[in-house]
Formats: C-alpha cells, structure tokens, sequence
C-alpha cells in the first residue's frame, strides 16, 4: 500500500533518473511526471481511498452512510478524465435584478431657487421650533435651580433659526477671539453678526442652547443610556430628510468620515491613517455620482468590549 508521501518520493526518483547530470540542481517535477503520478494516484483511488491516506482510518467509527439508497449520485461531478478536482464545465450565469428605481432629486427646486431653499428642505422649520422649546425648557430648569437669571429672557424659533446661522458663519470665518466678531472697528469686525445679534444674547443663548430633554435619559453606564442623547431629536430629523430628499443611483459607497473634535468626549476617536486624526467617527453611505450622503450612524465606541448594534 503506497501513501502519499511514497508517490511523491517515487515521482522524485523518476525526474531525478531522467536527468543525465545527478549533480544539476533540481528545477522541479517535469509536466510528463506530473500527469503520470496524478493518473496513478487517481487509480488508486478508484480501487481503495485508503491506500492513499496517510493515516489508519480503520479505527474510525460513527460515519454517517446514506443506507436508504437515497443519494446514490456523486455529489461531485467529473470531468473526461474523470477528475473532480477538475473545474465544472457546466457554467451558470449569475443573474442580477435589473434596476428599476429613480434616482435623483425627491424635490425639484426651479432655476430661481437658492442656496437657502435647499437649506430648508434638510432643516424644516419644526427643527426651529424644537430647538426654541428646548432651550426655554432648559432655561426653566437652570433658574429654578439658580435663581432668576435677569438677562435672559424665552427664545423663539426665528431666533434660533438666526443664531444657527451664526455658528455657521463662526466655522467658515474664524478669529482669535469672539469679542471680534461685534468690534465696533470695521477693519477688525469680519462678518454683519453684531447687526442681529449683540454679544450678551449671543452668550445667553450659548449658555442655555438644548435641543433635547436629556432629563430622561438614564446615567451613564446605566442600561437603556444614550450617549447621543443631547443631539439625538436634531439628528434624526437631519436623517430622515437627507434620506427622504434624495434616491441614490445603483451603485453606492460605505465608508467612515471623521468629525474633527478634540474635546473631552468618551467615543471620541483616534485613527492615524485619516486626514482628520481625532474627533467623531461616522459611517456614511453615499452617492459615488455627486457624494451625496443619504445614511449615516454615529459610532459611539464599545460596551464590555462588544461593538455596538445598530437600533434604527
């Protein structure tokens, strides 16, 4: 009974034989040899597959045999040569389902439209009116606990609508201190902020800016607590428009952005091969055609080192 290691010697010895210089170096099995030992070794098995086991297999028990007589075909088809490692030449094309859906724009905006309509179809006035309950709501609570605070008085959603376009303006148009913004030098004053806005309300409304009832979400570490809770009512909104805006085309493309921050923050992340190095990690789906972003999930990090699960 040969083993496998026996017809891999015994084709050695053949190549070897066949050379007229033994002291050449060996440059491997001739394709003659190759094809030779391969028709032996599928003799064999045609005769008994455990001649070519390296291993007793006689000791083994509880093989599962169909008795029944049930699958007496060979599951694994041959080739002419009666090979099965072979490949089948029996080809089936894979069909895909043919695409059908209209991508683009939900809402058509005209020629006279601007920057500002598109704006307000991703950022709808309710989000204004949430934003200003939040805020006074919270306002409530922090004089209930204070004291009255004399230089505050309730927001409204207009408001709020001008103060987000202020933090807007502050990302683009960057100075070293706020004070500069309402600097009554036109040569040091960058923006029109100070002609809506005075400084003590803007610092007001910093200081008492909610957008959710975070009251009720249960501490950290504890079950059911939602690390993105003080942002999580604004962002679903932002996430149901910009998906319900825009169909996207066939093909799209999943990867992570980053959200510069370097704040104190404890699912703030670090990865050193992106551009931006620390701050908010973001999976993102998007059109590959215009990068339109239609879905996205914050990552919020780990619990008990398992990765977190999707809940929407």
């Amino acid at each position: 009974m040969k083993t496998k290691v026996e017809y891999i010697k015994s084709a050695w010895l053949k190549t070897m034989e066949s050379s007229d210089d033994s002291s050449t170096e060996f440059e491997g099995f001739s394709p003659d040899v190759v094809e030779t030992a391969r028709r032996e070794l599928l003799e064999l098995v045609e005769v008994n597959p455990e001649d070519i086991s390296d291993v007793d297999i006689s000791d083994l028990s509880d093989i599962e045999t169909d008795s029944d007589g049930e699958n007496d075909e060979d599951p694994l088809p041959r080739n002419e040569d009666g090979d099965r490692r072979a490949w089948s030449g029996e080809l089936q094309n894979v069909i895909i389902q043919e695409f059908t859906s209209n991508y683009g724009p939900t809402s058509v905006l005209d020629a006279n439209k601007e920057e500002i309509d598109f704006f307000n179809l991703i950022f709808p006035a309710i989000l204004f009116e949430q934003i200003a309950r939040e805020t006074n709501r919270y306002a409530d609570s922090e004089q209930e606990k204070y004291g009255d605070d004399p230089r505050w008085r309730a927001t409204t959603p207009e408001e709020v609508r001008a103060y987000i376009a202020v933090q807007i303006i502050m990302g683009i148009i960057v100075v070293p201190t706020q004070d500069m913004y309402f600097s009554k030098d036109d040569l040091f004053r960058p923006t029109g902020i100070n002609e809506r806005f005075i400084r003590d309300r803007l610092d007001k409304l910093n200081q008492y800016f909610h957008v959710a009832d975070t009251s009720t979400n249960p501490p950290c570490r504890q079950p059911g607590h939602d690390k993105l809770a003080h942002i999580r009512p604004i962002m679903q909104v932002v996430l149901e428009k910009t998906k319900g805006e825009y169909s996207p085309h066939m093909e799209v493309s999943l990867d992570e952005a980053m959200v510069a921050y370097t704040g104190r923050l404890g699912f703030k992340q670090y990865v050193p091969l992106k551009p931006t190095k620390r701050g908010i990690k973001v999976w993102m789906r998007a059109d590959p055609n215009n990068g339109y972003v239609n879905d996205f999930q914050v990552y919020t990090g780990k619990e008990g080192n398992v990765a977190e699960k999707r809940t929407r």
